[in-house]
């Protein structure tokens, strides 16, 4: 069997190499391959009904990156009707997705692209509204609307969410540890009250005025409840110097887990990091976790 190899630019496939035969990809403004073409002519060419099934095909070619196939809708099986975008699977024959929208119930369970699929399409197989996104005129814009669909999920934490945003968006506006928030002051070991307190920031906990809370300061969400669990356990095994792990205090198993990895993560920066690094650190460490 011929090996392919696709040329990727910007999350578009522009180019194949099948087996030493090279074409190109042409898209139409959906993402859609119309024709695949080599050196000298269009080797084959695509008509598509509104839903992605196909209408006409000419040519001989088994490429299963058809309707919206340069942005990555990929058929199971180049005869098939479902296509794998990512999140879930597509049913072209019935213009809808086999499973439920991961952002439901905000989104609707099935539908796909808000039932204007030749205007929308949803490559990371999420909702409808984030191909609307990218139609909303500027990089920053597209971000702004599509990091407010991926928080609506309840199940990444900000900083996820913002890197989900900026892949979607094609952008790079930097992420932290509460999405595309400013990076709080943290205080030193010195201080060890302003460091339980600051921990009651992450949590949303602390009645104090300026307080830290991604709830607050990130549009919704409710807090940063496991970053704050890591970040306890860090700033203990970082300003004591021993890998103190207080787990079995909690009924989250969860947050247990979250200040072990934080105490492991104390140690580790003793030799080269400070206490700010903690937070940075768990951030990452605590990125697939539920936010509660």
């Amino acid at each position: 069997m011929a090996v392919t190899t696709y040329t990727v630019i910007n999350g578009v496939i522009v180019h194949e190499d099948r087996g030493g035969v090279e074409r190109d990809y042409i898209p139409d403004t959906l993402g859609s391959t119309v024709a695949l073409a080599d050196a000298s002519s269009f080797t084959d060419t695509w008509v598509y009904w509104p839903y992605g099934e196909v209408r006409s095909h000419t040519g001989t070619s088994t490429t299963s990156f058809t309707y919206v196939g340069t942005l990555g809708y990929c058929k199971v099986t180049t005869t098939s009707q479902m296509t794998y975008v990512r999140a879930r699977m597509y049913m072209a024959s019935r213009g809808r997705w086999a499973t439920v929208d991961p952002l439901w119930p905000q989104e609707l369970a099935y539908s796909y692209a808000l039932c204007q699929p030749n205007a929308i399409s949803d490559n990371l197989g999420t909702s409808g509204n984030l191909g609307q996104c990218r139609r909303s005129g500027s990089r920053m814009s597209c971000f702004y609307c599509a990091y407010k669909y991926y928080s609506l999920t309840g199940q990444n934490c900000p900083q996820y969410a913002c890197k989900l945003a900026n892949r979607f968006c094609k952008s790079h506006i930097k992420c932290g540890p509460c999405g595309v928030c400013n990076d709080p002051d943290i205080p030193g070991c010195f201080n060890m009250g302003a460091l339980i307190r600051f921990g009651e920031f992450l949590r949303g906990s602390s009645s104090a005025g300026k307080e830290f809370n991604c709830s607050k300061s990130c549009g919704g969400w409710g807090t940063g409840d496991k970053l704050a669990h890591c970040f306890k356990g860090c700033a203990l095994a970082f300003c004591t110097g021993v890998g103190i792990c207080l787990t079995g205090d909690d009924n989250d198993p969860e947050d247990n887990e979250a200040e072990a990895l934080g105490a492991a993560i104390g140690i580790n920066l003793l030799a080269y990091g400070s206490i700010a690094d903690c937070f940075y650190e768990c951030a990452n460490a605590t990125e697939g976790m539920n936010c509660y």
